[in-house]
C-alpha cells in the first residue's frame, strides 16, 4: 500500500529517514560473527584451490580433471564475489589492518587492480548510478547500455561481442575498464573519457601502471608457474586454469552485468543530481534491478540497491542481509520508490519531470543491441 504524501518532498524525505534507519540498525550488528563468517569462507576457498589444482595436476582421465577445474573455479568465485567485493566495499574496515580483510590493503585474486576497482565502483558506479557521464557502468567498451550513450553501426554486432568476448574475459575487461585503459583505447562512446582525467603522457603512464601490476602477477602464477611445475602437462593444468577462470568470469559477468539495465530500470542523462538524501536513496532503487531467489544474493539484493558499501555490505553474512530486506522493500513500496518499476519511476502512477522529458515510449523503445527507431 502507498502513503498518501502533501508532495514529492515529504515522500522522499520519509523514505530517507527509513533507510537511514536500516542502516543505523545494520550498523549496530555488525560484529565478530562477521568476521568469523568471511574466514570460514577463506578456509573453505583456500581447500578449494588446493583440491582444485591437485587434481588438475594429478589427474589422468577426464572426470578427475573436470572436478578439479570445478573446484579451482568455486575457489575464485568465492573469492571474487563473497570476499573480494565484500571486502574492498569495506565492510570489514573496522576490524583494523591486522584482520587481513581492510579495504585499503587487502589483494583479491581476480585480475583487477584494487585501488582503481574501489575508486570506479565504490565512488562513481555505487555514489552515481546510471547517470551519464560519471557512472562508467553506462557502457562497457564498445557495449553501450543505456540510451544516453549515442548509437553507432558498430552497436549492431554488441551482442556478440558481449557473449563472445566480454563475458569470457570479464576479469581481464574490468581491469582495462576501471583502471581507464578503456578510456585511451576506446573512449566512453560520447567523445570523452569516464576515469581519467585527461590523455596527458603522466596519467598515461599511471593508467598503464596499474593495470599491468595487475596483469603482470596474477597471469604469471595462473598461467606460467603451475604449468611449469606440471612439466611435459603443461597443456593440461594450462587449460585447466583456462576453463575455470573462464566459467568465474562467465559466472560473474552473468550475474553481475544485468544488474542496472532494462527497460524497467531508470537511466539520467548528463548534469542529472539529487536533490536530496531521500531522492538519491530513490534513484538507488529506480536505477537497479533486483530479482527474487534463494541464499546470500537474493537477501542482499535489495538492501544493495541503495548502497552496497552503505548498507548490504556492512552486514555480509546471509542472516544480516536477510533480515534488513523485509523492511527495505516495505518502506519502498509503501513511498512508491518501487524497485525496478520503470525508468525514472518516481510514485505509484506518475513520473518525475526528468523522467518525463528522457522517457522513450515504450512501443519505440529501443532494444540494446538494436539501432534506434528514427524520432
Amino acid at each position: 500500500m502507498v502513503i498518501a504524501f502533501p508532495d514529492e518532498a515529504a515522500r522522499l524525505e520519509s523514505f530517507g529517514r527509513a533507510i537511514d534507519a536500516i542502516k543505523a540498525d545494520v550498523d549496530t550488528r555488525v560484529g565478530q560473527a562477521d568476521l568469523r563468517y568471511v574466514r570460514r569462507l577463506r578456509r573453505f576457498s583456500r581447500v578449494m584451490e588446493v583440491v582444485g589444482r591437485a587434481l588438475i595436476h594429478f589427474s589422468i582421465e577426464p572426470v578427475t580433471f573436470g572436478l578439479g577445474v570445478f573446484a579451482l573455479f568455486l575457489h575464485k568465485q568465492v573469492e571474487a564475489t563473497e570476499i573480494g567485493h565484500t571486502t574492498l566495499h569495506g565492510a570489514y574496515d573496522r576490524f583494523g589492518k591486522d584482520t587481513g580483510f581492510h579495504s585499503s590493503t587487502f589483494h583479491w585474486k581476480v585480475p583487477i587492480d584494487e585501488e582503481s576497482w574501489r575508486y570506479g565502483h565504490n565512488v562513481r558506479h555505487h555514489g552515481n548510478t546510471n547517470v551519464t557521464g560519471i557512472d562508467p557502468d553506462i557502457h562497457f567498451g564498445p557495449v553501450r547500455l543505456t540510451e544516453h550513450t549515442p548509437w553507432t553501426k558498430s552497436h549492431r554486432w554488441q551482442l556478440w561481442v558481449t557473449l563472445l568476448h566480454l563475458f569470457p574475459n570479464f576479469g581481464f575487461v574490468m581491469n582495462l575498464h576501471f583502471t581507464g585503459l578503456t578510456d585511451l583505447l576506446l573512449g566512453n562512446g560520447r567523445g570523452g573519457m569516464d576515469i581519467l582525467p585527461d590523455r596527458s603522457p603522466a596519467t598515461k603512464r599511471k593508467a598503464w601502471w596499474r593495470a599491468l601490476r595487475k596483469y603482470v602477477p596474477y597471469y604469471a602464477y595462473e598461467y606460467v608457474l603451475f604449468p611449469v611445475l606440471a612439466g611435459p602437462f603443461w597443456w593440461k593444468v594450462l587449460l585447466g586454469n583456462w576453463l575455470s577462470e573462464t566459467m568465474r568470469d562467465v559466472y560473474s559477468a552473468a550475474t553481475i552485468f544485468c544488474g542496472h539495465i532494462g527497460e524497467e530500470v531508470a537511466a539520467y542523462p548528463e548534469g542529472d543530481k539529487a536533490k536530496s538524501r531521500g531522492a538519491w536513496y530513490a534513484r538507488q532503487v529506480e536505477a537497479t534491478k533486483t530479482s527474487r531467489s534463494r541464499g546470500r544474493s537474493a537477501c542482499c539484493a535489495a538492501a544493495s540497491t541503495v548502497r552496497s558499501s552503505t548498507i548490504s555490505s556492512r552486514s555480509s553474512r546471509p542472516s544480516g542481509c536477510a533480515r534488513s530486506r523485509p523492511r527495505f522493500v516495505a518502506h519502498a513500496r509503501s513511498t512508491g520508490c518501487g524497485i525496478g518499476q520503470g525508468a525514472g519511476r518516481r510514485s505509484s502512477g506518475r513520473r518525475s519531470s526528468t523522467s518525463r522529458r528522457w522517457r522513450v515510449d515504450r512501443r519505440r523503445r529501443r532494444s540494446w543491441c538494436a539501432r534506434p527507431s528514427a524520432r
